[in-house]
């Protein structure tokens, strides 16, 4: 019997035909890895802020917060109100918001160890109330034990970071001194003098023997829960979060940071969830945690004295002059008014307020950012990619506005030669109401008090001027990957 086998060329044509198919199929492998990684995110993203929304209401509760109101000196013929990041124009009066609120701020941070406390690690470390900055700004805060003690004037926690990097509340002395965000003076500081004691009980001569110490007591007169001192680490914001204390800690997984604002006087907490692509510009390293640092000129040209020694996560932008003034049309394009409601519909040529209600609705343009169109009339090509301060404008970005509302970039740009950016739904409008930060009647009034956005009073006709998220990458080499955000009460 005639067994003929297959010749040379036929086998290396099935070997050719087998290899093309292989190489499709191989293609699709990376591009599911990404799709995986997208979905785990989808998951864990809400989870993460579920447990960081926990451990915050197991430190922190409403009657925590207090007012600026509060630490205005006594006997000042000027009331404190909240001075970041809004600004009032000298034809203004009013408070930038209703009394007793204030918008967003992000808690203290400190970016160095102290090797000689008992403190874990307060690299990183949330310290909500900027305790610590206060301790080295005013004065001691003595405590017994193993606890925190500050001498006046030290720097051993090394730098602070606020978003009141210079206080608030100064009069001729240091009583009323506030540098971050408020805290309930009612609760924590009854002797209204930040230099008292914090969390100790002083006596000028001790009780009898087995008694507890006598509130009211002439010898405790000195006594008072002077500003709470609340600390979330920077390895409480990992996720999963890792034992401390057990050799070197792995980089993490997720990361969550937050702020804070009070509204009708309920206090709100934003809260960011990224996860950590590359540390330090490599591959994650076992062995390699991640700390968040400063942020710094090399970073952001942007930088200045508006966000010289403020927390840098979430990162800020703003079209405010009072402000860091960082929020740009697109790349090389002067700071202004961004966007509001409307889209890209939302404003005339000639910067007006005009909208066209007929181009509202499902696939029209009310989700394009005005101002992110293409950039065509820049010869460099270098000049064209986004900075630090742009990178709200990328793709899958989180975004929360100052009047609380949560974004999602839907189709971002990578260089200022892209765009509009789009969102996944169009910027709500929203009513008017001082407590959004609407603090001139008289506007709306002459607009007919109907909406908020655009052309209705105080802040409103300007859209949003304030947006915070995470940015894309650090001053350390960091890059991150926006995950999730949220606004809840606390």
């Amino acid at each position: 019997m005639n067994r003929r086998g297959f010749s040379l060329v036929e086998l290396i044509l099935a070997i050719f035909i087998l290899g093309i198919g292989m190489i499709s199929v191989a293609a699709l492998f990376p591009a599911g890895i990404v799709q995986q990684q997208y979905a785990e995110d989808e998951v864990y993203g809400p989870i993460v802020a579920k447990h960081a929304m926990s451990l915050l209401r197991s430190r922190l509760a409403q009657d925590d917060f207090g007012s600026f109101e509060e630490f205005t000196p006594v006997g000042s013929a000027t009331i404190v109100r909240d001075p970041v990041p809004l600004t009032r124009s000298t034809a203004r009066t009013g408070p930038a918001t209703i009394s007793g609120d204030w918008t967003w701020k992000r808690p203290g941070m400190c970016v160095a160890d102290n090797p000689a406390t008992s403190m874990v690690d307060e690299a990183g470390m949330y310290d909500v109330f900027s305790l610590l900055l206060t301790a080295q700004r005013v004065g001691a805060h003595p405590t017994n034990g193993n606890k925190l003690r500050v001498p006046a004037g030290a720097t051993s926690y090394g730098r602070q970071l606020s978003d009141l990097p210079n206080g608030v509340g100064y009069a001729t002395s240091s009583t009323d001194a506030l540098f971050g965000i408020p805290y309930n003076r009612a609760k924590y500081d009854l002797l209204r003098d930040v230099r008292s004691p914090n969390f100790a009980w002083t006596f000028g001569a001790k009780p009898a023997s087995g008694m507890p110490p006598r509130v009211g007591d002439p010898a405790n007169a000195g006594n008072a829960l002077n500003e709470a001192g609340i600390f979330v680490t920077q390895r409480e914001r990992y996720w999963p979060q890792p034992l401390d204390g057990v050799g070197k800690v792995d980089a993490p997984r997720y990361l969550w940071d937050c702020m804070f604002r009070r509204l009708n006087g309920k206090v709100q907490v934003a809260l960011f969830v990224y996860r950590l692509s590359k540390l330090n510009g490599s591959p994650n390293a076992a062995g390699t945690p991640y700390v968040a640092v400063p942020l710094d000129a090399t970073a952001d040209p942007d930088f200045g004295a508006a966000l010289s020694g403020r927390p840098p996560i979430p990162a800020w932008v703003s079209s405010r002059a009072g402000g860091p003034a960082n929020l740009r049309r697109s790349a090389g394009v002067g700071s202004g008014n961004v966007w509001g409601a409307g889209g890209l519909d939302a404003k005339t040529a000639a910067g007006g307020t005009t909208i066209d209600p007929g181009r509202f609705g499902p696939g029209l343009d009310d989700t394009g950012i005005p101002g992110t169109g293409p950039v065509t009339t820049v010869d460099d090509s270098s000049k064209l990619g986004l900075g630090y301060s742009d990178q709200w404008q990328t793709t899958s970005q989180w975004l929360v506005d100052f009047y609380g509302n949560v974004h999602r970039v839907a189709s971002g740009r990578a260089t200022a030669a892209d765009g509009p950016v789009l969102l996944a739904k169009p910027v709500p409008l929203q009513p008017f109401s001082e407590a959004l930060f609407d603090a001139d009647n008289s506007d709306a009034a002459a607009a007919g008090g109907i909406l908020a956005i655009p052309g209705s009073g105080g802040d409103a006709p300007q859209g949003i001027q304030d947006l915070w998220f995470v940015p894309r990458w650090d001053a350390a080499g960091n890059e991150f990957i926006p995950v999730y955000a949220t606004v809840e009460e606390l």
